[in-house]
C-alpha cells in the first residue's frame, strides 16, 4: 500500500480525506433525512472539519515528508510574515466592516460582532466563536487542502490549475452538508454551480494568500477562520452574508487579472534601500553638492549586470520603451515594451530620454558607463541641473545585481510650485510609487527574458511538441521551407510552398491547430499561389513570443510586420475558426493590405458564439488530457485520421506551452454593424451546414447584410471540420473565389508583394 501511496499521494489524500470526513457527516445526513434513527449528537458536525488534516498527517508519514511543508521558502524577514499573517486575519473582519455599513445604509438590522457568536448545533459562543473556526475550518481544513495537496499539486500545474483542481476536490467534500446542515439545507442542491464559484473565490483568494507569504499555512488558517467567523453564523446572513461574499469575489477577480496564473501571488520583492545604500556616494552626487532631498531605493535582480544593462540604455516615453511604470501616466497608455529593442542600445551624452509622449523635454543624459552605471538630468532653462537621477548595477554574487536608483533635487527645485515643505512630501509619495514599479518592472523583464527564452514550461515538453510538429509535417504533401520572420512579438514561424513568382496567399490556422492543420489543402492552394502558413504569435506552434500580444490590435500589428518581415504587399487572405478573426480583424484594421479575404468557419466576429463552446473550451484550458481535447474535439467535429495529428498538437500544445496570460485574454468577440459596414474587402465567408460554435445561418445573415462586396454559403454535411471533411468543396470554392480577382492585378501583385 505504501507504495501505492507513493505513486498517487494526492489521490490518496483525497480519498483518506473524504473517508475520514465523511464517516461523520455522512451518518449525520441519513438521521436529518429521517433514514438512521439512533440519535447521534449534531455537534459531531465540527470534527468532519479534521478529515483533511487527519488525512495530510497520514500521507504525509507514509510518504515520510511532514505535513504542511511548503513548497515555497518561507519569508526570511519577521516583518513580512507578520504582514501576511494579519492580512490573513484581518481582510475577512475588514470586509464584515464594509458589509455592516450597507446593511446599516439599507435599513436592515445590523448583526454585532458578539451575535456572531450564535453557530449552529452549539451555545452561543460570542466572540470566542473565531477560536472554534480557527481549529475546525483553519487548523482542521487547512493544513490539508493549502498545507498538503494545494502545493503538491503546483509542482506539475500552474497556481491557476491547481486552484481549479483543489476546488473540485474541496466542493465534493461539501457535500453532505447540503442534507443536514441548517445553512446549507436552506438553499438546496439547485444553489451548487454558485457554491461552487464562491468556493472558487475563496479558494483563488487563499492560493494567492500561500504563495504571497511564501508558502505560509498559518495566513489560510487564519483567514479561513476569520471569514467562517464572519460569514457562518445565521446572524450574519442576508445582505451581509451577500456582501461579504461578492466582495471576495471581486478580490478574487483582481488577483486573476493582475497575477501570473503561474504565481496567483503579489510580488513580496522589496525596493527599499540598505543603511549602506542610503549612505554611500553614487556617481552623479558631485552636481547637486547641496541637495534638498536624496531618495535612495534598490532592488535585487537575478541577473548579470549585462542582462539589465539593456532595459535601462532605452528608457523613456513616446518613441522609446517606455519607463515600466504606470504606462497610463508617464507613457501616454502606450504599454512599456517587454522586449529589448536594439537601435536603443546606444544613448550618448546629450541624449533626451523624455518624460512623456509627444514632449521634446525630458531627462538629458549626463553620463554614462555601459552596464554600470547612467545619470539622468533634468536641466533648468539656465542650463543647470535642477534634478539627478541616478541608475548603478552592482553585480553582489555571481549572475546577481543590485540596481540601486537615487534622485537629488537642487534648492531651486520645486515641484509644480509648491513651497519646499510641500515639494518634499509630495514628492517622497509621488517619486516611491512611481518608482517602485519601475524597478519592479526592470527586475520582471530582465529575469522573463533570460528565462523565457523558450515559451515552453519544460525542455522535455518542447522537444514533445516540436517532435509531434515534425511528424505532422510529413503529411505535408508538397515540397515546403520553413522561414522565421522577426517582429517586436518574438519570431513568427511560416511555412512557404508554391511557385516563387506566384501571388502570394497568407493562411492563419484555427486556435492552437499550428499551420500543419493546413496540409490537407495545402496541395491544392499552392498550385497557383506562392502560399504562407503562418503560425500564429502566442499559441503553441514554433513561433517564439517575446512581447505578448494583449488585445485584437497588438495581432494586427504582428501580422502587419510580418507581412513586412515577407515583403509582402497586397495578399489574398485566409484565415480558420480563430485564424478566421484575427483576418477579419486585420482586414478591418489594414484594408488596403487585403485584396481578397476568405473566412471558414470563423469564431465570433459575427454571431455569439455557443455557451458550449466557451464550458468545453475553458475545461480543455483549465485541465489539458488527452480525455478533455478529444471530448471538445467530438463536439466540434474534428474526428478522423486526417485530424489525428491536430488533435495531438493541441493536446501536446496546451499541456507544455506558456501562452502569456495577457494573450489568452484576446478572445473572439462580436464586430460592431458599423465596423463591418465600412469593409471595403471582398470578403468570401464559409460555414458548415452543421457548425457549432456558433448559428450559421445568423452569421451569414449578418455578413450578408452589412458587407458591401460578399459572398457566402454553408457547405454541406460539415461542422467545424469542413477542411478536413469536405476538403474538395472547400478548396474549390475558395479557389473560384480568390480567381475571380486576379486577372486585373496578377502582374502588378507579383511585382508589389513578392520579394
Amino acid at each position: 500500500m505504501t507504495d501505492w501511496v507513493k505513486r498517487h499521494p494526492l489521490t490518496s489524500y483525497f480519498f483518506v480525506a473524504y473517508v475520514v470526513s465523511w464517516s461523520i457527516a455522512v451518518p449525520l445526513a441519513l438521521q436529518a433525512q429521517g433514514f438512521v434513527f439512533h440519535r447521534l449528537p449534531w455537534s459531531l458536525h465540527y470534527l468532519m472539519a479534521f478529515g483533511p488534516a487527519a488525512a495530510a498527517l497520514l500521507i504525509a508519514r507514509l510518504l515520510r515528508e511532514p505535513a504542511g511543508t511548503a513548497e515555497r521558502a518561507e519569508p526570511k524577514s519577521v516583518a513580512r510574515r507578520i504582514f501576511w499573517w494579519t492580512v490573513g486575519v484581518g481582510s475577512p473582519l475588514l470586509l464584515f466592516v464594509i458589509a455592516r455599513a450597507a446593511t446599516r445604509i439599507a435599513g436592515q438590522t445590523v448583526p454585532t460582532w458578539t451575535s456572531l457568536g450564535r453557530v449552529n448545533f452549539l451555545p452561543d459562543l460570542g466572540v470566542m466563536a473565531w477560536g472554534l473556526w480557527f481549529l475546525t475550518s483553519g487548523v482542521g481544513e487547512e493544513l490539508g487542502w493549502r498545507g498538503f495537496a494545494l502545493p503538491r499539486l503546483q509542482r506539475t500545474h500552474s497556481a491557476m490549475t491547481s486552484t481549479l483542481l483543489l476546488t473540485i476536490g474541496w466542493a465534493g467534500w461539501h457535500l453532505p452538508a447540503f442534507f443536514y446542515v441548517p445553512s446549507y439545507t436552506a438553499i438546496g442542491l439547485r444553489i451548487l454551480p454558485g457554491f461552487f464559484l464562491g468556493l472558487l473565490a475563496g479558494a483563488i483568494v487563499l492560493t494567492w494568500l500561500y504563495n504571497s507569504s511564501g508558502g505560509s499555512v498559518l495566513a489560510a488558517v487564519l483567514w479561513h477562520a476569520s471569514f467562517n467567523f464572519v460569514t457562518a453564523s445565521p446572524n450574519a446572513g442576508g445582505l451581509v452574508a451577500a456582501v461579504t461574499s461578492t466582495l471576495v469575489m471581486v478580490g478574487a477577480i483582481i488577483i486573476v487579472w493582475r497575477c501570473n496564473w503561474a504565481t496567483l501571488a503579489s510580488s513580496p520583492r522589496s525596493v527599499g534601500a540598505t543603511r549602506e545604500e542610503k549612505m554611500r556616494a553614487l556617481p552623479g552626487d558631485e552636481r547637486i553638492p547641496e541637495a534638498i532631498d536624496t531618495l535612495t531605493h534598490g532592488v535585487t535582480i537575478r541577473r548579470a549586470p549585462r542582462d539589465v544593462w539593456p532595459w535601462l540604455a532605452q528608457m523613456g516615453a513616446g518613441s522609446r520603451a517606455g519607463w515600466y511604470s504606470y504606462d497610463w501616466l508617464d507613457n501616454g497608455r502606450q504599454p512599456s515594451a517587454m522586449r529589448i529593442v536594439p537601435e536603443l542600445q546606444h544613448p550618448t551624452v546629450g541624449t533626451v530620454f523624455p518624460a512623456l509622449p509627444g514632449v521634446t523635454d525630458g531627462f538629458v543624459l549626463l553620463a554614462i558607463e555601459p552596464e554600470r552605471v547612467l545619470i539622468l538630468g533634468w536641466l533648468a532653462p539656465d542650463g543647470t541641473t535642477q534634478v539627478t537621477w541616478t541608475f548603478v548595477l552592482d553585480e553582489v554574487a555571481p549572475g546577481v545585481t543590485r540596481l540601486v536608483v537615487r534622485a537629488r533635487g537642487g534648492p531651486g527645485y520645486r515641484f509644480h510650485g509648491l513651497p519646499l515643505l510641500l515639494t518634499r512630501l509630495v514628492v517622497r509619495l509621488v517619486h516611491f510609487i512611481m518608482q517602485r514599479k519601475q524597478l519592479l518592472g526592470i527586475a520582471k523583464r530582465a529575469e522573463m527574458a533570460m528565462s523565457h527564452a523558450s515559451a515552453f514550461k519544460t525542455p522535455e515538453g518542447e522537444a514533445a511538441f516540436l517532435a509531434a510538429y515534425d511528424a505532422a509535417m510529413k503529411l505535408w504533401p508538397i515540397p515546403y521551407e520553413e522561414m522565421e520572420v522577426p517582429s517586436r512579438f518574438g519570431m513568427t514561424h511560416i511555412i512557404v510552398s508554391g511557385p516563387k513568382d506566384a501571388p502570394p496567399l497568407v493562411l492563419l490556422h484555427g486556435y492552437m491547430a499550428t499551420s500543419a492543420m493546413w496540409s490537407p489543402n495545402i496541395a491544392d492552394f499552392s498550385k497557383d499561389y506562392r502560399v504562407y502558413a503562418v503560425d500564429v504569435m502566442g499559441q503553441p506552434s514554433k513561433s517564439v513570443p517575446t512581447e505578448p500580444v494583449r488585445n485584437a490590435e497588438d495581432y494586427a500589428v504582428w501580422l502587419a510586420e510580418t507581412l513586412d518581415g515577407l515583403h509582402l504587399g497586397r495578399i489574398c487572405l485566409v484565415g480558420q475558426s480563430y485564424g478566421g478573426w484575427l483576418a477579419l480583424n486585420f482586414a478591418m484594421a489594414a484594408p488596403d493590405r487585403v485584396q481578397k479575404l476568405v473566412l471558414l468557419s470563423p469564431g465570433g466576429g459575427f454571431a455569439p458564439m455557443a455557451r458550449q463552446f466557451s464550458l468545453r473550451g475553458m475545461l480543455m484550458v483549465w485541465f489539458p488530457a488527452r480525455v478533455t481535447v478529444n471530448w471538445f474535439m467530438r463536439w466540434l467535429g474534428i474526428t478522423g485520421t486526417d485530424a489525428r495529428y491536430v488533435l495531438e498538437l493541441t493536446y501536446l500544445g496546451l499541456k507544455h506551452f506558456r501562452v502569456p496570460v495577457e494573450t489568452l485574454r484576446v478572445m473572439p468577440v462580436l464586430f460592431p454593424d458599423d465596423r463591418l459596414r465600412a469593409m471595403r474587402v471582398p470578403t468570401l465567408l464559409l460555414i458548415g451546414d452543421h457548425e457549432v460554435i456558433c448559428d450559421p445561418a445568423t452569421a451569414l445573415a449578418r455578413a450578408r447584410r452589412l458587407f458591401p462586396d460578399f459572398q457566402g454559403e454553408l457547405v454541406p454535411e460539415s461542422s467545424h471540420d469542413m477542411c478536413f471533411s469536405q476538403r474538395r468543396i472547400v478548396d474549390a470554392r475558395v479557389l473560384d473565389f480568390l480567381k475571380k480577382t486576379r486577372t486585373d492585378h496578377r502582374g502588378a501583385i507579383t511585382e508589389r508583394s513578392v520579394a
